[in-house]
């Protein structure tokens, strides 16, 4: 696991003497951050492999020791801070075959008084989220160099389904349209809602209340 600053830089493979401690100052916690992520990531790594995930599988990993599949694949993360060229609100995750590095992009979010970094937020969402989107992509595509699947009704139901509720912590009010719900009145949302609602997020909506 490697992890980037906004800058591309990578960090240093480890501090004397392993000393991951960062001071947590809003203003300024891009180190702490980055130490957040590789904690997590790392920690799903261990929990996905434990149910399967493993070399063979196409695991994102540096060295295979042996085992099967194409290894120095490990997940590069990027956590972006604030500046003039920033997205907000997204993150993303780069899905290539195995024996290629997946990418992780973690953006701030700007729907609160003060922005909010997503690598925080350790209930079920994006950080979490869009790992799990890496072990989706490539027990999927497998061992192909192209782009894993990441489109079209597989995808769309995928990146709605997984949670009960959905970024209450950069947005109170959260970012779904409607509470899932089997009355009308609460959740209007049918399948006829996806001759309109085509972006992936609204399209997936549809799928998890169906």
């Amino acid at each position: 696991m490697l992890s980037y600053s906004n800058l591309c830089q990578p960090t240093q493979q480890s501090s004397s003497p392993n000393n991951y401690n960062y001071v947590f100052d809003p203003a300024k916690q891009h180190g702490c951050s980055l130490c957040q992520c590789v904690y997590v990531a790392n920690m799903m790594d261990d929990l996905f492999y434990c149910y399967g995930f493993t070399e063979s599988a196409f695991n994102f990993q540096y060295h295979n020791t042996g085992k099967g599949g194409a290894q120095n694949d490990q997940v590069y993360q990027l956590s972006v801070q604030v500046s003039k060229k920033t997205v907000f609100n997204d993150a993303a995750f780069f899905i290539p075959g195995d024996g290629v590095n997946g990418e992780l992009r973690l953006y701030p979010w700007n729907k609160t008084t003060l922005y909010r970094d997503i690598a925080f937020d350790n209930h079920l969402f994006k950080l979490v989220d869009e790992y799990t989107h890496g072990l989706a992509g490539r027990l999927v595509s497998g061992n192909c160099r192209f782009l894993a699947v990441r489109r079209g009704s597989q995808t769309t139901a995928e990146s709605a389904a997984a949670d009960l509720t959905l970024g209450t912590y950069v947005n109170p009010k959260s970012l779904r349209h409607y509470l899932y719900s089997t009355g009308i009145t609460t959740d209007p949302l049918t399948y006829g809602s996806l001759q309109t609602r085509t972006e992936i997020h609204a399209a997936g909506e549809v799928w998890a209340n169906i």
